[in-house]
């Protein structure tokens, strides 16, 4: 795997007073855009590369893209009819976003996501649903990921390592 375009990344020393900057909504590949960002936020943290790794993860585990999105409406479409409209329970402060002011999206229950996941382990499984939450506030942290017990417990290698023959 090959990680680029760091064009719009900061350090972590310019993330320390987070609270008080404005930043460009318009950041990361439409398909691995978090839903903050697609709604408009402008007070955004590093949760947004989290869910963007979740996406990556989720690519992984099935080999295809999770949330195909053609335009910034139609991800949103997309993710909700995945994981289901958010609303002010699942996501505190969602309504509040500056998209959601002129716009009412069509209200869809979240799939079981188990279903576009069967092979993946149940440790595979809880990570992704860490990355693809929500609110930023309770996703997964960088810090958090790194203890995952997908990081942690061995042999994973082995699930992911091709079968090689002598010839």
């Amino acid at each position: 795997m090959k990680l680029v375009d760091f064009g719009l990344t900061r350090g972590n020393d310019e993330l320390d007073d987070e609270e008080s900057l404005n930043y460009t909504p318009t950041v990361a590949t439409l398909w691995y855009r978090a839903p903050e960002l697609l709604l408009g936020d402008t007070k955004y943290t590093n949760a947004v590369d989290l869910w963007s790794i979740g996406c990556l993860h989720a690519e992984l585990l099935r080999s295809k893209e999770l949330f195909p999105g053609r335009s910034d409406l139609h991800q949103l479409c997309t993710i909700f009819e995945i994981l289901g409209t958010p609303t002010e329970q699942t996501w505190p402060g969602y309504s509040q976003l500056p998209v959601c002011s002129s716009m009412e999206f069509t209200v869809h229950p979240p799939q079981d996501l188990r279903l576009l996941f069967p092979s993946a382990s149940d440790t595979e499984f809880h990570l992704l649903t860490r990355f693809l939450l929500f609110d930023p506030k309770q996703r997964i942290t960088a810090s958090e990921a790194l203890q995952h017990p997908f990081f942690t417990e061995l042999p994973l290698a082995d699930k992911y390592t091709p079968s090689l023959s002598i010839l």
